[in-house]
């Protein structure tokens, strides 16, 4: 879908909005976990010095993995340097949003995979 160009056009329909003109990370109320991997948002912030650890922590969650769209970072060196936290593990997404940096400490919601 991404490559045919109508990531946007998908959104749009379902009246979900495009987090950043450079990635395809989609928002929105709608369960679309049907058609694409959905993840439930637990907490965010934008990114700076120390923002991961401070969201997990509010949110009650150990790091278990780590996505990235548009954001240099390295996942293998945030899951060690985040390791240890108490909680259940969450997903932590690093992304553009509205094109500011942004962290994101998830659980998925499902997917079509899951159901097979």
């Amino acid at each position: 879908m991404v490559r045919s160009h109508l990531f946007a056009a998908f959104a749009r329909e379902r009246g979900l909005a495009l987090l950043d003109g450079s990635t395809a990370w989609l928002a929105g109320a709608t369960d679309a976990t049907s058609l694409l991997k959905s993840y439930r948002v637990l907490a965010h912030g934008p990114l700076r010095a120390g923002a991961e650890k401070a969201l997990l922590v509010e949110a009650g969650r150990s790091c278990g993995a780590v996505k990235k769209r548009g954001v240099a970072v390295v996942p293998e060196k945030a899951l060690r340097e985040l390791r240890g936290l108490p909680g259940d593990p969450a997903i932590l997404c690093y992304l553009r949003s509205r094109g500011r940096k942004w962290v994101v400490v998830a659980e998925s919601a499902g997917s079509v995979e899951d159901e097979n």
